[in-house]
């Protein structure tokens, strides 16, 4: 049966030079091959067989790439197989099984060496692999790994872009929810945006990085927006030896207590804590109710054992001018008990206003703090991020400084990146140089947007608004676009320097990208966006702003008297009170101002300021009849919880999607005004 099979491939019946007598004619070609390399064919009972002393490279090639070793199979590859017979029939599944076994060694050799380090020769592979199959997904993704391991993120997001071209015009697809995932991933683990670093160049800090990376005690970092702080301490984190502890505090969580503490904590091991402590700590991180335990004792818990595992760590906390009281207290005990290694602060002091707790914070650690001040950048320092030096003068003198200043004129200007500096060229430099100097950093951002699509802009915009980083699942809900859309619009902004990756999701790049759009944004465009968001965001205060932002008042006021009663019941005074006056401040009528005013009376009585609290109790008193007018009856009592105040009368609260307290409590026995129970 093996001589007939030989026979039939050897001679086809369909071609038209067999010989008259194939059978004969094989038996001549195998006795004369057994002459020439003895042992190479053997004779059986049932036709030949190759010798056990022969290798066919073939056959090496495909046990290799079946055993996973890309690397060693391409060392046997010698290019197209059976080039003289390539377009013989039976040859053709031959070469294709051998081609596809050459693709998958190409990608097999490109996984190992990234899994290696080897970046280069991972990228190198992985090009000729998309090469080869131009419509590989596989391909392309193992491309954009690697040049993103590379550090080339300019390079990997337009491999991913060729990808979706490609897909798009020759096939009418989009990439798949794998690849969508690796872009997502590749803008999430990006390094700090070129609008901040340059091309990786961190100059005219040496004295501030040599203060912080001293770690006394207690460092303050203050600088104006754009100065570089968040660079000068991620360039600390990565010289630092001991453990570290990092978060950012962002500004529309200023009002939600322990957003900080809780980013802080978000990597921490709770197991070496006592049981209470460990169980209060869970929930804190986890973001649910505390169980088995009332607020007040909880939050004593989460002070005290958050500071237990910050001791003997570096703790790192940026932007702190946005942080939120109840972390804020969490730092203050940290401090006076100096049981972490380190401690550095970052904050603008523009932002800062002088009867807030980051204030009082700061003045109360002032004599302690190791003071460092981010100036602006001086013409030496510029030289060395910005080539020619008259461009670099130029850029010095006519902008504030900056660096976020500086390497936005540079964009400006078309500058191209080139090792550890922009370089800028064309005719008339020092002119275009001046004009985009003084075109200022925000004009720079703003001619960048303008360059974006339309659907690109609105995400911008919605992430300004938002001031937080934000899953792409939000935007793609608040704008009704697909997921792949938005990921491609992400890409673009990325590209643009005027969007950045983070672990929660994206955010602009930089402060001073979200200040720009926000202020460029018409009153109608602003409430449109506003009540995009509003239906998408889950936290209470956050949709209460967004409505607020949308011009729907009442639901609004309605949305912070509810946020406002969610944190006097977690005993965060500040926060809750701070609600309480956003929606007062927006005049709603009797109910929900009703309300917030109840809400801020409790806060003023529990932070021992009585007369605030007859004031606004006298207020809500005069609203009172209005209000159960409106409702059509009289108020009851409010909802009993531990440690709240008891009133004569329930304050009316509007219909909303969230439920109430549970039972009620009877009136406490008053003459005219409401008395205050033991509690």
């Amino acid at each position: 049966m093996m001589a007939v099979r030989m026979r039939d491939q050897s001679f086809p019946c369909t071609s038209g030079d067999a010989p008259a007598d194939p059978d004969a004619n094989l038996n001549v070609l195998v006795n004369r091959a057994r002459k020439a390399l003895p042992g190479a064919v053997e004779k059986t009972g049932r036709g030949y067989r190759l010798g056990p002393s022969v290798a066919v490279d073939a056959e090496r090639f495909e046990d290799l790439v079946t055993a996973g070793d890309g690397e060693a199979a391409l060392q046997l590859w010698r290019g197209d197989p059976l080039p003289d017979d390539a377009y013989e029939t039976w040859a053709q599944p031959v070469r294709d099984r051998l081609i596809r076994l050459h693709q998958d060694a190409l990608e097999l050799a490109a996984v190992a060496a990234l899994a290696g380090g080897s970046v280069r020769h991972a990228a190198d592979l992985a090009a000729r692999a998309v090469a080869l199959a131009p419509l590989r997904e596989a391909a392309h993704l193992l491309l954009v790994r690697a040049l993103a391991a590379s550090g080339d993120q300019a390079a990997a997001l337009a491999a991913y872009a060729r990808l979706r071209t490609a897909l798009a015009e020759e096939l009418g697809v989009d990439p798949s929810h794998e690849a969508a995932a690796v872009l997502e991933r590749l803008l999430r683990g990006s390094a700090e945006p070129a609008v901040e670093s340059g091309a990786g160049a961190f100059v005219g800090r040496d004295r501030e990085l040599t203060a912080l990376c001293r770690l006394d005690p207690l460092t303050v970092v203050a600088g104006r927006s754009g100065s570089g702080k968040s660079r000068l301490l991620a360039e600390v984190t990565t010289r630092l030896r001991e453990p570290l502890v990092c978060a950012r505090a962002v500004l529309p969580e200023r009002d939600v207590p322990w957003s900080l503490a809780r980013a802080l904590l978000n990597a921490a091991e709770l197991d070496g804590l006592p049981q209470r402590a460990r169980v209060a700590l869970k929930a804190l991180v986890e973001d649910h109710e505390p169980v088995g335990v009332d607020p007040q004792s909880w939050r004593a818990l989460v002070l005290q054992g958050a500071a237990a595992l910050l001791a003997g760590h570096v703790v790192v906390v940026d932007d702190l001018q946005w942080a939120d009281a109840s972390s804020l207290d969490l730092l203050r005990l940290v401090i006076d008990r100096g049981s972490a290694r380190a401690v550095l602060f970052a904050y603008r002091p523009e932002e800062v206003l002088r009867t807030s707790p980051v204030a009082a914070l700061l003045a109360d650690t002032a004599e302690r703090a190791s003071a460092v001040a981010v100036d602006a950048l001086d013409s030496p320092a510029v030289r060395r991020l910005v080539q020619p030096d008259e461009v670099a003068d130029v850029l010095a003198a006519e902008t504030d400084g900056t660096p976020f200043a500086v390497l936005a004129a540079v964009r400006a200007l078309g500058a191209v990146a080139e090792a550890d500096r922009w370089l800028v060229g064309g005719s008339d430099l020092v002119a275009r140089a001046r004009t985009a100097a003084q075109a200022g950093q925000r004009r720079a951002v703003l001619i960048r947007a303008e360059r974006s699509s339309a659907t690109a802009q609105e995400l911008l915009s919605l992430l300004a608004l938002l001031g937080r980083p934000t899953p792409a699942s939000l935007l793609a809900a608040a704008t009704g676009q697909p997921m792949a859309a938005v990921l491609s619009a992400l890409v673009d902004l990325s590209g643009a320097g005027l969007v950045r990756g983070d672990p929660q999701g994206f955010a602009p790049a930089h402060d001073v990208v979200a200040e720009t759009l926000r202020d460029q944004l018409d009153e109608a465009s602003r409430a449109r966006l506003h009540a995009l968001l509003a239906p998408t965001v889950t936290r209470a205060d956050a949709r209460a702003r967004h409505l607020a932002g949308s011009g729907d008042v009442a639901a609004a006021c309605a949305a912070f008297a509810h946020a406002a009663d969610e944190q006097l019941r977690a005993f965060a005074h500040d926060e809750a009170a701070s609600l309480a006056d956003e929606g007062l401040a927006l005049g709603p009528e009797a109910p929900a101002r009703l309300a917030l005013l109840e809400v801020r009376a409790e806060t003023h009585v529990r932070q021992g300021r009585p007369a605030l609290a007859r004031e606004d109790l006298r207020a809500a008193l005069v609203l009172a009849p209005a209000a159960s007018r409106v409702l059509g009856c009289w108020p009851a009592s409010r909802g009993s919880r531990p440690g709240r105040t008891t009133w004569s009368a329930r304050p009316p609260w509007p219909s909303w999607p969230w439920p109430r307290p549970g039972p009620t409590r009877q009136p406490a026995p008053t003459d005219s005004a409401p008395q205050r129970s033991s509690t």
